[in-house]
């Protein structure tokens, strides 16, 4: 069914209310290696090694080594491989990471595609951003959003909470005034207002993209770190925008 005949009323009351309801977000994240949080790493990783039966003494003292070398080229800002897991670690980890990108998609009244994103390293601005739209679409549409997304309860609403926290915005969430705030943020991991195309098919966005739209990712969150660290938040801007916009159009088509 196309959204012209949803428009025309082809799919009913319903399926208009069901497509009007739903923002897409997504969010790029990134990771703040700090001494502190290094400390931390590598005491939890020397712990373990030091409680593995299967090592010897030697090669437990090797493995420490290893770290500690590698934690010291960290700190001098020299590249290694145990930095990439770390960042690769960190960034995935909702207690750990920080966002530095958002995207947001959805529909107006009109049916027209509404695109809002923004990237940056100041995290507040970008939590900001999420409850600005969020506020812009129920004063459009008059009723509460459904949050979809891919993988956006375990990682992105996940994370979003933490930042929210972090950054003193839980004002926002009363200042919305939504009907139920606990059906937007529920300590829960399942909930009426998600949907998760994660939950759908155990699939890479990518996948999904391409069987649903035929459209694919346009870069890779493997590349957000570097981006943060070059500045370059043209490219993560419109990268994160695309993932939003991807997640909503391969929903709309899956709640058929």
């Amino acid at each position: 069914m196309s959204m012209e005949d949803v428009k025309c009323g082809k799919g009913g009351l319903n399926m208009i209310n069901m497509i009007n309801r739903n923002v897409a977000f997504d969010l790029e994240t990134t990771c703040i290696l700090s001494d502190i949080e290094l400390k931390r790493w590598q005491d939890e990783k020397v712990a373990k090694i030091n409680k593995n039966k299967t090592y010897k003494d030697k090669t437990k003292l090797g493995k420490i080594e290893e770290i500690e070398k590698s934690i010291l080229k960290i700190k001098m800002g020299i590249p290694n491989k145990l930095k990439e897991t770390i960042v690769k670690e960190f960034s995935v980890n909702p207690l750990k990471n920080r966002i530095c990108a958002i995207g947001m998609t959805y529909r107006n009244k009109e049916g027209e595609l509404v695109e809002k994103a923004l990237a940056g390293r100041d995290e507040g601005v970008l939590v900001d951003m999420f409850f600005d739209t969020i506020e812009e679409f129920m004063l459009e549409n008059e009723t509460d959003p459904t949050l979809v997304g891919h993988n956006v309860i375990l990682f992105d609403i996940a994370t979003l909470k933490i930042a929210i926290i972090r950054n003193k915005k839980r004002d926002r969430i009363e200042q919305l005034n939504l009907k139920n705030r606990r059906l937007l943020f529920p300590f829960s991991k399942y909930s009426h207002s998600y949907i998760d195309s994660m939950n759908l098919y155990n699939a890479k966005l990518n996948e999904i993209s391409l069987a649903v739209t035929g459209e694919g990712k346009i870069d890779n969150g493997s590349k957000v770190y570097q981006m943060y660290l070059d500045g370059d938040f043209d490219r993560m801007t419109k990268y994160v925008q695309s993932d939003a916009t991807l997640s909503f159009m391969n929903i709309e088509e899956l709640t058929m």
